[in-house]
């Protein structure tokens, strides 16, 4: 199975991350930027739960760290009029499974 990330069954999101490295022997990725409001063809899949649920707690974990941006202009001006709060927004994301379905043509 797939999942996502969203805010709801049709607002996802779009993450980036970049390998980090200690400058030893150690690599990792971390995240540095999520787009909100995506759609399911704009936003991240990722492949396991496991996965799914590690991304999230960082999300949740770093979110003063990590910048937050509508994917739409409309929608980034509408944020700033509406003061978007990034830390209510972060404790409401969810996993979300993609569930295959057969289309006839």
């Amino acid at each position: 199975m797939r999942y996502v990330i969203g805010e709801s069954n049709f607002s996802f999101v779009q993450i980036k991350s970049s390998t980090m490295w200690d400058g030893h022997s150690r690599f990792w990725n971390e995240i540095y930027k999520v787009m909100y409001d995506c759609n399911i063809e704009e936003a991240t899949i990722i492949n396991s739960y496991e996965e799914a649920r590690k991304v999230l707690s960082e999300i949740q974990s770093r979110t003063s760290e990590i910048y937050f941006n509508n994917v739409s202009v409309i929608g980034q001006i509408l944020d700033e009029g509406r003061n978007f709060d990034k830390f209510d927004f972060a404790q409401k994301l969810k996993i979300y499974r993609l569930v295959p379905t057969l289309v006839e043509d």
